[in-house]
């Protein structure tokens, strides 16, 4: 019988895996995230309450954009059909080809 390795995971272990994780983030990406806002956020978090507080109001913050205020949305959606159909016109398409080698 063969003896099974502990596999549990010990603080010093998860620290060690932790920042490998992040290097190799940083590294791949070119950012650190120890440098974004919600990790200043977390930072200061002193229980787990405050910390709930934090991933609480990001979920709320979501949640407003994802279904919130579409002024934005409304306001683009005439630019956008405008230059559709600019883009898809056939008789554009040809003045164009006339002008441009």
């Amino acid at each position: 019988m063969s003896a099974t390795p502990n596999t549990t995971p010990t603080p010093s272990n998860f620290d060690a895996l932790f920042r490998a994780a992040l290097a190799k983030y940083t590294n791949q990406t070119g950012k650190d995230l120890r440098n974004h806002p919600l990790a200043h956020q977390m930072d200061r978090c002193t229980t787990p309450e405050s910390l709930l507080a934090v991933f609480q109001g990001q979920a709320q913050t979501f949640d407003e954009f994802r279904n919130g205020d579409h002024r934005l949305i409304k306001c683009l959606q005439p630019v956008v059909k405008c230059l559709h159909a600019l883009s898809t016109s056939a008789a554009l398409c040809r003045a164009i080809s006339v002008v441009s080698p």
